[in-house]
Parts: structure tokens; sequence; C-alpha cells
């Protein structure tokens, strides 16, 4: 669904709670990585971090876009989610990642 409204409405928690939901997936051997979702997902994600030299929101996450047009507020659910899954997708590059549910938010 992400995919198929996308250019309509995308919220940027969406994109991190997929990626989120995928690594978990394949660590944990109920379905292997799908690495162009996966990198799909992290691109995604990674388009709605902010670089913004006002301290509050520096690397923070958007709320999503609408019509392509970027939400221009941070929320921090999104941004909770957007951190965890950017370190999740880190360690499982390096191949460090375990899915300990106790990490979930």
């Amino acid at each position: 669904l992400l995919r198929d409204i996308g250019p309509t409405f995308e919220r940027s928690d969406v994109c991190a709670q997929l990626l989120r939901v995928r690594l978990y997936a394949d660590k944990l051997g109920v379905a292997p990585l799908d690495r162009d979702a996966a990198l799909e997902e992290i691109t995604r994600l990674l388009n709605y971090r902010v670089d913004d030299p006002e301290r509050a929101r520096h690397g923070a996450f958007w709320f999503g876009a609408k019509g392509g047009d970027l939400l221009p507020f941070v929320n921090p659910v999104s941004t909770a989610f957007g951190f965890q899954a950017v370190d999740m997708w880190i360690r499982a590059e390096a191949g460090e990642f375990t899915a300990n549910r106790h990490e979930l938010i």
C-alpha cells in the first residue's frame, strides 16, 4: 500500500516500520530479506531526515509528504521509528543486527 499511495500521501514512520519488520523477519528466519525493497525503504526514510540549522529539528524526521510535498513538521513518533530503523539498517549491513524484541519501540 505504501508504494501504491506514496505519490498521494506517505508517512515517514511507515517507511521505518516496514524496514524494521523486514529486518526482524529476515533475522528470525520468517522471511528472507528483500534487499531491493529494504533499500527503497531506507532511501525513502532518509529523504525525511531533517537537515536544519535549528537544533530542535536537526536530525529529526519530517512526518511525511502529501502530493510529493513535504509536510513541514517533525513528529516525535516518526523520529523515534526513523532513528531506530536507520540504526537497525546500519547494524544489519555490518552483520551486527540482533533481533532483540526488547529494543523495539
